[in-house]
């Protein structure tokens, strides 16, 4: 059993939020539309991920993802 209970969270995530988690990860929790755009997230799907609190926005086109911290 993984002690590491944010390991545990990555390892039964789908493949695409841990793309992002990677992606953001080393950008204290944010990632730019751009950014998902070039990892397939379709305009649409950014949306989805807005509307459901997955995503937080924090300025236009920069949003973070639910539980990191806000660091700035």
């Amino acid at each position: 059993m993984c002690d590491n209970v944010y390991l545990r969270i990555f390892i039964i995530m789908n493949i695409d939020s841990r793309v992002v988690m990677v992606a953001a990860g080393g950008q204290h929790g944010l990632i730019t539309r751009p950014q998902a755009t070039e990892l397939d997230f379709s305009p649409r799907t950014i949306g989805r991920r807005v509307a459901s609190g997955d995503w937080v926005p924090v300025f236009r086109g920069v949003f973070r993802l639910a539980g990191f911290p806000t660091t700035f």
